[in-house]
């Protein structure tokens, strides 16, 4: 079913998790992420000190690298097609740019997790 308005399958805001083993790495980081935040925050909230508590922030930024590199990546992949195809066309050049734009914004979630946890756990 696809209604004005809603997204295609393949015009996903996020990577499928399966993508690549860069959009694997970074939904781990993800995880890594939550599951730091969330045993830091049970700590100050049992403890009442946060003495031990990291920032997860150069975490976050790791997130953002590893998008800026799946983007990279997305528009090798669109040259690479274009090439393979012996023209310009213009579905394929947006379909690429379309999913590849997807890896920073799956970065930057993680870094804005990340800056959750940082003013929640302070």
């Amino acid at each position: 079913l696809l209604i004005r308005g809603y997204p295609k399958p393949s015009q996903m805001l996020l990577p499928y998790v399966l993508d690549s083993a860069l959009s694997i790495g970074m939904y781990l980081l993800l995880i890594f992420i939550l599951y730091k935040g969330i045993s830091q925050f049970i700590e100050i909230r049992s403890n009442g000190k946060s003495s031990k508590v990291k920032s997860l922030v150069p975490l976050g930024a790791i997130g953002v690298i590893l998008g800026i590199i799946g983007y990279i990546k997305g528009y090798m992949m669109t040259f690479e097609a274009i090439e393979a195809a012996g023209n310009i066309s213009p579905e394929i050049v947006a379909h690429s740019f379309g999913e590849s734009g997807s890896y920073p914004i799956l970065g930057l979630v993680c870094l804005a997790v990340t800056y959750m946890f940082k003013y929640v756990n302070n």
